[in-house]
């Protein structure tokens, strides 16, 4: 049980870590973006993507290996598919802005469509790990939920730090209600890391799609 508590620890640390070296060094002074340097987001969410795949390879095998049909054409359908479409209708409907730097996941751009499921790929391998960690070490589901959701709120806590308090409540809540359907997919559900990539991906443009026609209203009422 101690060496999967401590695993479990040492890829939360790698998150919180990378997470202030992606938001601090390389977006604050490098000029890294999703939306500004897409490629560059891409290779360094794919490389701490394989770092951790590594380092815990039978939990990546696990997670990724032989997964229905369905969950995968569910993942590619919403990557693909759904999420283009809602950014199309809310570009014509609504009323992109440019959004402040670290909340680019509002701002409508097409980069973000291709740069940030890199880092979603990240997020959920990283999550994946840390629930079978947990689970392979004896930790009951209720207890397992409360740690993985507690971590969701320290790691999140940060956003306070970098975007208004505004943003940084919605994505700390949207984390933490996030991350209860998150753990029973990756835990139960065959092929859940597939469903969870989509919809974390989803949830992103929806919060983009929602703020553009939210504004578009307000400017409609203004004038």
């Amino acid at each position: 049980m101690m060496a999967g508590m401590l695993g479990a620890l040492l890829v939360l640390c790698i998150a919180s870590v990378s997470w202030l070296f992606f938001t601090y060094v390389l977006k604050h002074r490098l000029g890294f973006s999703y939306i500004g340097t897409p490629l560059k987001a891409i290779v360094f969410f794919l490389l701490l993507t394989a770092v951790v795949a590594v380092l815990f390879p039978a939990e990546v095998v696990r997670l990724y290996s032989n997964p229905p049909i369905l969950a995968v054409l569910f993942c590619i359908g919403i990557l693909c598919v759904i999420n283009p479409l809602l950014y199309a209708y809310a570009r014509k409907k609504g009323s992109p802005t440019d959004a402040h730097r670290d909340l680019e996941m509002l701002s409508l751009r097409w980069n973000f469509l291709v740069s940030k499921p890199a880092d979603v790929l990240y997020q959920q391998t990283s999550f994946g790990i840390f629930l079978f960690l947990l689970a392979d070490a004896g930790v009951p589901f209720e207890a397992l939920l409360v740690l993985f959701v507690t971590a969701m709120f320290l790691t999140h806590l940060g956003m306070f730090l970098s975007v208004p308090g505004r943003f940084a409540w919605y994505f700390l809540a949207s984390s933490v209600v996030f991350s209860l359907p998150i753990a029973w997919l990756i835990l139960f559900v065959s092929g859940g890391v597939y469903y969870a990539l989509g919809l974390h991906m989803l949830w992103y443009v929806l919060g983009g799609v929602g703020m553009a026609l939210a504004t578009a209203r307000r400017e409609q009422v203004v004038s």
